[in-house]
């Protein structure tokens, strides 16, 4: 063996020794303790419901069908050893999107788990327009009959989504809002949906999004909100106001108090401004009497309307004035 093979030898033999002596066994990282391992739906007779748990999303999904008609799921939840919730679980409505819950593992790690509920039907909703009308003032009457299978309202949704603006708007909050079995001969199977939309719908073409127990449907053709010319409902007694005081009146059926502008009084040929309250309403118009206004028993006092680009139009008001 040469002089230099020697050499070579015993560097590479150097260099070995070095990296033995050098390993290091490295380990994994050990698995966060905050899994979920069950979700069942607990608040059905007779049957259950498992939600599936996806551990990478961080998801559990319940398909809830659409027979059971449910407004809330009342879950029991496992956990992994070791592991807790937050909080509590509680019922969770089936229209609820943004249900949460944190699980807390044994090693201080968390994680947070999204609610998706899913409602499944396999019968579309086949809607058609309530005696085909489509054409409605501010705060009318806006109905449906369909397949909607279940008389809950607990997953309805009704948008009314301007053309003009864009903006959604929804069934009058105030109003009633339910579905009812419909016995007609034509439609042996279906439903009626009642409801209204709201009183302060501008004029316009909107168009109707309806949502029932996971399906959804575009009316064909759009709502059509107008206005009546608005009018005063009929005063059945006499007014007393004292100078300076106010009271109110209500429109004339199916009209509402749209851009009201003023409302002048003539007692005597003298002309007095009845001002209008920022508390006024499309339902209720407020008017204060001037502190001028003669005292006495007048009876029909003629008032001049204005509202909006209407025609203006003359109302008797019976009025009696006391002193301030």
């Amino acid at each position: 063996m040469n002089k230099n093979t020697c050499i070579f030898l015993c560097i590479f033999t150097g260099s070995v020794l070095m990296l033995c002596s050098c390993k290091k066994t490295i380990g994994l990282e050990p698995l966060p303790k905050n899994k979920m391992t069950e979700y069942k739906v607990s608040n059905l007779a007779d049957t259950v419901i498992y939600g599936a748990i996806d551990n990478i999303e961080n998801t559990i999904t319940v398909y809830v069908p659409f027979y059971y008609a449910m407004s809330v799921i009342d879950p029991e939840i496992k956990l992994e050893p070791g592991a807790m919730l937050a909080e509590e679980p509680e019922p969770v409505s089936v229209s609820d999107t943004s249900y949460k819950y944190i699980v807390k593992g044994s090693d201080g790690s968390q994680r947070i788990y999204k609610l998706i509920i899913v409602e499944r039907s396999s019968i579309p909703l086949n809607l058609l327009w309530l005696a085909g009308i489509h054409d409605v003032t501010p705060g009318g009457g806006v109905n449906f009959i369909g397949d909607f299978a279940s008389t809950s309202t607990s997953s309805l949704s009704v948008d009314f989504i301007s053309r003009t603006g864009g903006d959604t708007l929804h069934y009058d909050s105030n109003g009633q809002v339910k579905i009812t079995l419909f016995t007609g001969n034509d439609y042996p199977h279906s439903y009626i949906l009642i409801g209204a939309i709201p009183k302060n719908a501008d004029s316009g073409y909107y168009d109707v999004r309806i949502r029932h127990l996971g399906r959804e449907q575009v009316m064909g053709s759009p709502l059509h909100v107008s206005y009546l010319t608005p009018g005063i409902s009929t005063i059945w007694s006499t007014i007393t106001i004292a100078q300076g005081g106010q009271f109110s009146l209500l429109p004339a059926g199916g009209s509402l108090f749209i851009d009201p502008v003023s409302a002048e009084a003539n007692l005597n040929n003298t002309k007095y401004i009845l001002t209008i309250q920022s508390s006024t309403t499309r339902s209720a118009l407020v008017l204060k009497v001037p502190d001028n206004f003669p005292v006495g028993d007048h009876g029909n006092v003629p008032v001049t309307f204005r509202f909006g680009n209407w025609e203006p139009f003359v109302y008797n008001i019976p009025l009696t004035i006391t002193p301030k």
